[in-house]
């Protein structure tokens, strides 16, 4: 039995079937106001959903809130939820959609890997705010 094979039955079946994990730098607005901040992403069991974390940074990078994301594909793009906590406990929650290029049977995970070379933008709503986000290539 060759060493790789004796390696993987040696490792927890947890281990061996982590899934793919994405991340990077957002930017947001809301009329005047940019903001942005950090987001990760795991590979979802359903190719046309996902799931991950996000934060709200300010300028010096200090976290102002965090909190959770959830995509699915839709017929013309992508439709999610967000939720988030603010440092002094405020809740914050809304909605975002995408419109991408990406179609067919493209899973979420490979708009977010797109995302590194050529920016994804999109729409966000909370209560009566409302602005444009993007995913920011990665150097």
């Amino acid at each position: 039995m060759g060493l790789t094979r004796r390696l993987m039955l040696l490792l927890p079946a947890s281990l061996a079937a982590q899934p793919a994990t994405r991340s990077g730098q957002w930017a947001a607005s809301a009329g005047s106001r940019r903001f942005g901040g950090a987001w990760t992403a795991r590979e979802h069991e359903e190719p046309d959903a996902g799931t991950g974390a996000w934060t709200l940074l300010d300028p010096n990078g200090s976290v102002l809130a965090s909190g959770w994301w959830s995509a699915r594909k839709e017929a013309d793009g992508w439709q999610g939820a967000w939720a988030a906590e603010t440092e002094n406990g405020a809740r914050l929650e809304g909605s975002w959609s995408a419109r991408t290029p990406l179609r067919g049977s493209l899973p979420f995970i490979q708009m977010l890997d797109s995302a590194r070379v050529k920016a994804v933008t999109g729409a966000w709503s909370s209560r009566a705010r409302s602005g444009n986000w993007t995913l920011q290539p990665q150097p």
